[in-house]
């Protein structure tokens, strides 16, 4: 069985030109899936627009006989604590995170990215 894993990064504006390129190398029949891979601390993205939250991984095989092993790991309950140390009326635990960026004013009644 032959395996091979190639990385290549690009901006996020170039992802799909990147992706038109990849379909000509490995074959459009070949394209698997296209997986997101949400980056853990995309809150310090300063520049004006949207933030540059996730990356795109393109996943290409030759053989129709896929072997796709999850990749699970059991986390410690003092680290889902840490993480989560909020509990609802469910017993749910969860987190709280901000919804604006670094740079962040006030004018007036309305928050807005400076």
């Amino acid at each position: 069985m032959e395996f091979l894993f190639i990385s290549l990064i690009f901006k996020s504006q170039q992802v799909y030109y990147a992706k038109v390129i990849l379909d000509e190398v490995f074959g459009y029949d070949n394209f698997v899936n296209e997986i997101i891979r949400e980056k853990s601390n995309p809150k310090n993205y300063t520049k004006s627009g949207f933030g540059n939250i996730h990356d795109v991984i393109f996943f290409y095989s030759k053989s129709d006989n896929i072997n796709w092993n999850r990749p699970l790991a059991q986390r410690a309950e003092e680290k889902i604590i840490i993480d989560f140390p909020f509990v609802d009326k469910d017993n749910r635990r969860y987190s709280t995170a901000p919804l604006h960026a670094p740079g962040a004013v006030v004018y007036s009644e309305v928050e807005c990215l400076s």
